[in-house]
């Protein structure tokens, strides 16, 4: 009789696990954030890095993934920047990050025009807090004697720019208009008024308009708030006086 012999093949299969314990004791994530202020007003130099723990990798940082612990945000102007940072097992961490732009300093400032058609305007600045530097800059054909002076004297009628730099190194542009001698208007007569060439276009107050230009109302004009006046009865100053086509146009009385 012939023997049978049997033999039990096994299949072994290998398979990894993620223990239990493993899932259940990783360390909730955490997050180091170092920031990086805009150097300047309206700078996009800012930065935001964020340094994580945690968790299980890969990381995704705002529906990114990335393959380190950190992550860098680049360029950034000033503003509130959120994140929301996930590990690969759904465990979160959220925040906001405010990036903000350095305190610009206070400038105010007094501008003299022209009183006499001989260049005697001026233009003095109070800047806080205390700048580097000023750089001035004519726009006209003044020729400017101390262009790195805070205040500027001397002036002719015309446009002004000044670069004031902080001590951040920062720079900040103002611009100022000294206005052109007038001639007075004299003895109410104002059939051939002088007018501020910086404010010759005719010009509307209000949307008031008068047609009336009879010798004998040449005294009514309007003052910069649109009010009728009589201008033998008012004080030195600028005045608007009615022309023919409906607008006005500014005058200076003596």
């Amino acid at each position: 009789m012939k023997t049978i012999k049997y033999f039990l093949a096994s299949l072994i299969v290998s398979v990894t696990f993620l223990s239990t314990a493993q899932i259940t004791t990783k360390q909730p994530l955490t997050v180091a954030v170092s920031q990086t202020n805009p150097s300047c007003n309206g700078m996009n130099d800012g930065e935001i890095t964020l340094t994580i723990d945690g968790g299980v990798q890969p990381y995704i940082v705002n529906g990114v993934e990335i393959s380190t612990t950190t992550y860098t945000m680049a360029s950034l102007t000033s503003g509130v920047y959120d994140v929301v940072i996930y590990d690969s097992y759904n465990g979160g961490a959220s925040g906001a990050i405010t990036l903000t732009d350095p305190v610009s300093p206070t400038i105010s400032y007094v501008i003299g025009n022209e009183t006499n058609s001989d260049g005697n305007g001026l233009i003095e600045l109070t800047v806080s807090p205390a700048p580097l530097g000023f750089e001035w800059q004519s726009l006209t054909s003044t020729v400017l004697t101390n262009p790195n002076e805070e205040d500027q004297y001397n002036l002719s009628a015309g446009w002004y720019d000044v670069v004031i730099t902080d001590n951040n190194g920062c720079e900040y542009i103002k611009r100022f208009n000294v206005q052109q001698y007038m001639t007075p208007v004299i003895n109410g007569d104002f059939a051939n008024p002088e007018f501020d060439n910086n404010n010759s276009t005719a010009m509307m107050i209000n949307n008031v308009g008068n047609n009336n230009t009879t010798r004998s109302n040449r005294n009514i004009a309007y003052d910069s708030m649109g009010t009728e006046v009589n201008l033998n009865s008012t004080p030195a100053g600028f005045y608007y006086v009615p022309q023919g086509d409906g607008t006005l146009k500014r005058i200076y009385k003596q």
